[in-house]
């Protein structure tokens, strides 16, 4: 007995097999990577174009990755690769050399080095790091990495390091004080970042006005610690998470939550006006 195509039960069939493979053809392939990342909060991320968003520490898994901007793809199914190695705390400081080869890592008192081509981890040499607080931020001209709080003098306070991967040198600078005493950077919630146009790293927190450190250059007249009067923060500006120069550095472009924790909301800070 011949059967017919447009049989209903042979025609339900194809009809429904055709569907599935259309359907199939353009849905995200959800298991085609063997690594996604669970959500989390507390990570420290460093930012190289064309390359890669860096993902480190956190107050969940504690594991590292990162986003690939190397290849294109879906923006619903983002290729993550799991950075293997290295150390699995919450707190982290970390940030990348202006060659996006070395990812420097301060946590726990102790200074770490992901090379990116090897995909490999060595500890940085025997400094006395000290665990103040976690940030970090990388020179573009210099390569060197600027570490707030990262060491202690002699008399037990808190001084800024500057680390040179290159030759593993460690320069020591005095921090910024309030009338010499109490340290700028005791604030609930501190971001730093680099500045292309002050060619300087902000400090940006609740306290008034932002901190400025510019290194010392041959051309440059003035360099160290200043100070930059900004504009009043928004009425619902809560505490910094991340951030990025853009537009060449006139704008610094940052996410920040409100009080309540509740809400995230997408803020743009123009260095040039101050607001």
């Amino acid at each position: 007995m011949s059967l017919s195509l447009y049989s209903p039960p042979t025609f339900a069939l194809l009809t429904l097999t055709l569907t599935f493979l259309f359907y199939a053809s353009f849905s995200p392939p959800v298991c085609a990577q063997g690594f996604r990342p669970a959500p989390d909060f507390y990570k420290c991320n460093a930012f190289v174009e064309g390359q890669g968003l860096y993902l480190l520490g956190g107050s969940k898994a504690k594991k590292n990755f990162m986003l690939d901007l190397s290849v294109s793809w879906n923006t619903s199914d983002p290729v993550f690769k799991k950075i293997e190695g290295g150390p699995r705390v919450r707190t982290i400081a970390c940030a990348m050399t202006n060659n996006g080869e070395d990812l420097f890592v301060l946590t726990a008192g102790t200074g770490y080095v992901y090379n990116v081509k090897s995909s490999s981890w060595t500890v940085f040499q025997n400094v006395n790091f000290t665990s103040g607080w976690p940030m970090a931020v990388a020179d573009p001209e210099t390569g060197f990495i600027y570490l707030p709080s990262g060491g202690e003098d002699f008399a037990g306070r808190e001084v800024m390091l500057s680390v040179d991967l290159k030759t593993g040198k460690v320069n020591t600078t005095d921090l910024y004080r309030i009338g010499g005493g109490s340290l700028y950077l005791a604030s609930t919630s501190a971001f730093i970042i680099w500045s292309e146009l002050l060619r300087s790293f902000l400090i940006l927190s609740f306290m008034q006005p932002a901190l400025v450190f510019t290194p010392s250059k041959a051309t440059d007249s003035t360099n160290g610690w200043s100070t930059l009067v900004i504009g009043q923060y928004p009425n619902n500006f809560g505490f910094f998470d991340c951030g990025a120069p853009a537009y060449g550095g006139p704008k610094i472009v940052f996410i920040a939550s409100d009080f309540g924790m509740k809400k995230t909301h997408l803020y743009i800070f123009d260095v040039t006006e101050r607001t």
